[in-house]
């Protein structure tokens, strides 16, 4: 066994889809870590990666608008060898209050705390891949939007106030998930 392997994931935290999912599955899942405990490394970060199949089905709920307390990384990569600016497909990415329609190879940088999503697949010419990574150990989603139109009954399900700087927040249960987690890594490192 050498030094590195151990950064050799094989591992994937989500499998990919039965064949017979693919079919109506807007992506086919590639790869999934979720930071350093799926990954069993101490410091690894999230990352996330599935090749999109198909437009999205304009009669699904779009995804409510949340954000992160760390920086995320949106990426959409062409799958052709000739032409890799060429996405082979639409994207529709919305951040904060604004569209934008992506048809490019193109990396979407979000700053934590800003609000994004849905992102919808609004043409697919050909599979191409779409990335996600972020600078955290552990995903979590710190806030959801109140915008009414993207309410649904499972993203206001376990929401509680938390208040950081004097300032409250909306925020979910994976939130104070996350912070539990935390803080008994935190012990176990001290040995407590």
């Amino acid at each position: 066994m050498g030094k590195y392997d151990k950064y050799f994931i094989e591992k994937s935290l989500k499998l990919p889809n039965p064949v017979e999912k693919v079919r109506r599955s807007v992506v086919q899942h590639a790869f999934s870590v979720d930071g350093e405990e799926s990954a069993g490394l101490p410091g690894a970060f999230l990352m996330e990666s599935q090749m999109v199949v198909r437009p999205t089905d304009p009669t699904m709920l779009r995804s409510r608008p949340h954000c992160h307390d760390f920086d995320e990384y949106m990426v959409f990569a062409s799958t052709d060898p000739e032409d890799i600016s060429n996405l082979g497909g639409e994207v529709e990415v919305w951040i904060e209050n604004e569209r934008h329609v992506i048809t490019k190879s193109t990396a979407v940088f979000i700053p934590k705390f800003t609000m994004h999503l849905p992102v919808n697949m609004l043409k697919v010419d050909r599979p191409f891949m779409w990335i996600t990574t972020a600078n955290t150990t552990k995903f979590r989603i710190f806030q959801y939007s109140n915008a009414p139109e993207f309410a649904n009954e499972s993203a206001r399900s376990g929401l509680v106030e938390i208040t950081v700087n004097d300032k409250t927040y909306q925020t979910t249960g994976s939130y104070l998930g996350f912070l539990q987690w935390q803080m008994e890594k935190s012990r176990k490192e001290r040995g407590m």
